[in-house]
């Protein structure tokens, strides 16, 4: 099989993995927490699913262009670490303070950006030089063909189930989502449940769509925390309203209210 054949095949089986992978990884959540607002960044879900075949398909062009099946399965892998990587801390990076803390987030986790990669870089790689093998000794097996196939979707399948928030994120998502629809009903602040009574402005915009995102850093939220409660397992949520307002809480293992604010 020449190179060309060989790197068609890399895409078209790169962007497989990509639909797979994407399909579960940008929806499971919403399938474990039906009928809750989740926040999807731009540029929304269904486009993000076709960048996310797009990236595949590159990836695994670059896995077959090299003859090596290891070269190629290196430089796949690596690329996408640096491509992933560079776009999380743009996205992080905002004052210097951000960036500072950006930088020291991509140093710690190059490394296991690679090792997130490179199963499903090396799975497609693989499937390719099986089909490239059947080709080069004529030992054409449709059979054997769609069940490599079938194993890197099912690998890529398995590898978005890791984007499952934690079960204690999601009980902590519920909650706070009742918590909104119970202070939407207000008729004043005092009636608020006591961790919004802290939010400024809740009952004049919470009328807005909104929706909430499971934050990365819980020292984005600027709430005011114990010294103790800062070696507790912070999950920090933001709510976005449409109409520009904000608020987030942090919830802590041993405080079963959060605390929260508006920024």
């Amino acid at each position: 099989m020449n190179r060309k054949a060989r790197c068609i095949l890399g895409v078209i089986f790169g962007m497989l993995a990509g639909l797979a992978y994407g399909g579960v990884s940008l929806w499971i959540n919403t399938v474990f927490l039906p009928g809750i607002p989740l926040y999807s960044p731009p540029p929304g879900r269904l486009a993000s699913l076709i960048l996310e075949m797009l990236a595949g398909g590159a990836l695994g062009f670059l896995a077959a262009w090299p003859e090596e099946f290891l070269l190629g399965v290196l430089i796949s892998s690596v690329t996408g670490t640096l491509i992933s990587s560079l776009i999380s801390f743009l996205a992080a990076a905002g004052s210097l303070d951000n960036i500072l803390s950006a930088s020291a987030v991509l140093f710690f986790t190059f490394l296991p950006r690679i090792f997130f990669f490179l199963p499903v870089v090396l799975l497609v790689r693989w499937v390719v030089s099986k089909w490239e093998q059947e080709t080069l000794y004529n030992a054409y097996s449709v059979r054997k063909r769609l069940r490599s196939v079938l194993f890197l979707v099912i690998i890529s399948l398995a590898v978005g189930i890791f984007a499952l928030y934690p079960s204690q994120d999601r009980t902590s998502v519920k909650n706070l989502n009742e918590m909104i629809l119970v202070g939407r009903q207000a008729s004043n602040p005092t009636k608020l449940p006591q961790p919004l009574q802290r939010v400024s402005g809740f009952l004049e915009n919470s009328a807005a769509p909104y929706s909430l995102q499971i934050l990365n850093d819980p020292t984005a939220i600027p709430v005011a925390q114990s010294a103790s409660g800062y070696d507790q397992n912070q999950i920090a949520i933001e709510v976005l309203f449409s109409n520009g307002f904000r608020f987030g809480c942090i919830y802590t293992s041993a405080n079963e209210q959060p605390n929260c604010v508006d920024y």
